[in-house]
């Protein structure tokens, strides 16, 4: 009986999480596509700001990295003309083999923390969450392979 109950709470803890990132994200998106905010004000209210904030040239480089990344990610979005409302965001987990990108998704960790919105059926952004932030959105491709860049840590995940 205690093995059922904990499995329960382990599957509402999931759910929850899941939920829970599903609003950050959304409302991320929205910021995005609005174009409101500054890169700055987005960086602040949806990401891990460790490795950010930091006044060594890792976080120097981070900054960039994510300044990048934004703007790439404003304009692309903003191009499609999302409707907000079409956007389905999912754990990584929940993708069909038919939908795994074409190249190598490498991840150290489980992809329990990794989300994707998806736009008719497209896959728009890989979103890796921690802590209800955004830890990444960054992909980086070595060695034939992707990895996230991990804000919250610094290393690739």
């Amino acid at each position: 009986m205690k093995s059922l109950f904990f499995a329960l709470l382990l599957t509402f803890m999931n759910s929850s999480t899941s939920q829970n990132s599903s609003v950050i994200l959304k409302q991320f998106i929205q910021d995005i596509i609005g174009a409101k905010l500054s890169d700055t004000e987005i960086t602040d209210r949806y990401f891990c700001t460790n490795l950010l904030h930091r006044a060594d040239s890792k976080g120097e480089l981070a900054r960039r990295y994510l300044q990048f990344a934004l703007s790439q990610q404003r304009g692309l979005l903003q191009e499609k003309h999302l409707k907000l409302d079409e956007v389905k965001f999912a754990p990584y987990s929940t993708l069909s083999p038919s939908e795994l990108p074409a190249k190598p998704f490498h991840l150290l960790n489980e992809t329990e923390n990794v989300f994707i919105s998806q736009y008719h059926g497209e896959i728009i952004c890989y979103f890796l969450v921690q802590d209800d932030k955004i830890a990444s959105t960054l992909l980086i491709n070595q060695g034939g392979e992707n990895y996230f860049i991990n804000f919250c840590t610094g290393y690739p995940v």
